[in-house]
C-alpha cells in the first residue's frame, strides 16, 4: 500500500516501538498479549512503512512469541486442514529469521530449533497424548546432524516408549524453562537492534521539560545536574539567566574545592614539620629533665648541716625545715613527690604538717584501724605499720591534736 513519506515513518516508528513493549513483556514474564501481538502485525503490514532488514526480523520475531505462547497446548491449530502443532509453525518464524540475520547468529538460531523440536514432542507427552508426540516426532526428527540432536533423540524415544507423562526427562525440561531458553536465544539478535526513534525522542523530550523547568525557576539546581553539564558542558539550550546560576554555582564548587585542597596540604605541611622538631628536640628534653630530677634527689637526700641524723619515734618532725620545699621542686610540679624523691631504704621519712592533716582527714573518714584503705586514699609509700604508729604519735601531742580538732574538726 503507497502512501505519504511521513506516514511510512511514523508507521515504522511505531513498528519499532510496539515490537520494543512486545519483547519488554515476553522477556520479563514469559507471556505476551496475544489479541493485541496479533492484531498490531495484521495492521501493519498492511501500512505504509518505511521496511528494512532489521524490521522484518521484528515482524518474525513477533510471530514467533505468538507461537511461543501458544505451544504449550499441543491442540492448537492455526488452519482448518492443517496437522501443524503451534511449536511447528513457530520453526518456520525461524526458517524466514535465519537468511535475515545472517551467519554472526547461526548458531544461536540453530540452538533454538533444536530446542523448539524437542519441546513440541514433549508438549503431547506431557498431555498425555503419546500418539501425537509420535507423529510429531516422525515429522521433526528424520534427519539429525550434531550431537546435541543425536542425544535428544534418543531421550525422547525413551519418553515415547515409555508413555509415562511424569517421566524425569519430561519433568526436567519443563515449558517455562524452555520459554527461558528462548529469550536467551533472541537476546542475542534482539541486542543488535537500535533503539526506537520513539524511545529516543520521548527521553530527549524529558531532558528538554527538565531544563525547561530549571529556567522557569520551577525547580531548583541539583548535583546530578551540575555533574550533567560538567560532564557534557552543553548549554546552549539554557537562557542567559539559568546559565548565570549554574556558572555561580559551579565557580563556588571550585573554590570550596581549591580551598579545602589548600588546608589540607598545609596541615600536612605543618604536621611534617612538628614532626621533624618534635624528633630532634625530645632527646635534648628528655636529657634535661632526667638531668634537673637527679639534682632534686640529690639536694633533696643530703642532710644539711647540723640537722640531726636520726630522729626519735616521738619527736615533733612536723616543722622540720628539712621538709621545706625548694622553687625547683615547684617549677616541676613534684610537690607531693618530695619525699618520695628523699626515701631512701633504712632511712626514716619525717612527716609534714600537710601530710599529717591529710592522715588525720583520712582517719576521720574510714576510722581507726583502717589503714589500708587509708593508706590507699593518701597515695603514701608509708607501711601500714607507719600509720598506726603516727597516730599514736598524733593522740600523744596535745598542741597538734588541739589544732588539727580545731581546723579539721573532732573525731
Amino acid at each position: 500500500m503507497a502512501g505519504t513519506l511521513e506516514e511510512e515513518r511514523v508507521n515504522s516508528w511505531i513498528l519499532d516501538y510496539s515490537y520494543q513493549r512486545a519483547w519488554k513483556e515476553f522477556s520479563s514474564t514469559n507471556n505476551i498479549d496475544l489479541q493485541t501481538t496479533r492484531d498490531f502485525i495484521q495492521w501493519i503490514v498492511t501500512q505504509p512503512c518505511m521496511i528494512t532488514t532489521e524490521r522484518k526480523q521484528k515482524v518474525q520475531i513477533l510471530l514467533f512469541l505468538c507461537r511461543l505462547s501458544d505451544g504449550s497446548d499441543h491442540t492448537t491449530r492455526y488452519s482448518v486442514n492443517s496437522d501443524l502443532t503451534a511449536l511447528e509453525e513457530a520453526l518456520k518464524s525461524i526458517d524466514s529469521i535465519e537468511p535475515l540475520v545472517g551467519k554472526k547468529h547461526v548458531n544461536c538460531l540453530e540452538s533454538m530449533r533444536t530446542s523448539v523440536k524437542k519441546q513440541a514432542v514433549l508438549v503431547c507427552c506431557r498431555a498425555d497424548d503419546f500418539e501425537a508426540g509420535k507423529n510429531v516426532f516422525q515429522r521433526l526428527w528424520q534427519k539429525t546432524s550434531s550431537k546435541e540432536e543425536k542425544n535428544a533423540v534418543d531421550n525422547l524415544q525413551k519418553v515415547l516408549v515409555s508413555n509415562d507423562k511424569a517421566h524425569s526427562y519430561i519433568n526436567f525440561n519443563t515449558y517455562e524453562r524452555f520459554l527461558k531458553k528462548a529469550v536467551e536465544y533472541l537476546s542475542e539478535i534482539h541486542d543488535s537492534f537500535s533503539k526506537p526513534y520513539l524511545l529516543q525522542q520521548a527521553e530527549s523530550y524529558e531532558k528538554k521539560s527538565h531544563m525547561q523547568d530549571l529556567m522557569k525557576g520551577t525547580i531548583k539546581f541539583s548535583n546530578a545536574d551540575i555533574q550533567q553539564y560538567m560532564a557534557s558542558n552543553d548549554i546552549k539550550i539554557l537562557t542567559r539567566k539559568a546559565q548565570q546560576n549554574m556558572e555561580t554555582k559551579l565557580q563556588r564548587i571550585r573554590e570550596a574545592k581549591q580551598i579545602q585542597e589548600g588546608d589540607i596540604e598545609e596541615m600536612q605541611i605543618s604536621e611534617s614539620n612538628n614532626n621533624a622538631e618534635s624528633d630532634e628536640t625530645e632527646p635534648e628534653e628528655n636529657n634535661t629533665s632526667r638531668l634537673r630530677k637527679r639534682r632534686i634527689v640529690q639536694q633533696t637526700s643530703t642532710p644539711k648541716k647540723g640537722s640531726p641524723k636520726k630522729m626519735d619515734k616521738g619527736s615533733n618532725d612536723d616543722e622540720s625545715d628539712s621538709e621545706k620545699i625548694s622553687p625547683l621542686h615547684k617549677r616541676l610540679g613534684l610537690e607531693a613527690e618530695s619525699s618520695i624523691l628523699n626515701h631512701k631504704k633504712g632511712q626514716r621519712i619525717p612527716w609534714n604538717y600537710g601530710e599529717t592533716k591529710d592522715f588525720y582527714k583520712q582517719v576521720k573518714k574510714h576510722g581507726v584501724g583502717n589503714w589500708s584503705k587509708i593508706r590507699d586514699d593518701l597515695h603514701t609509700f608509708r607501711t601500714n605499720v607507719q600509720l598506726k604508729d603516727k597516730w599514736r604519735s598524733i593522740l600523744s601531742n596535745e598542741s597538734l591534736i588541739s589544732k588539727l580538732y580545731e581546723e579539721c574538726g573532732k573525731m
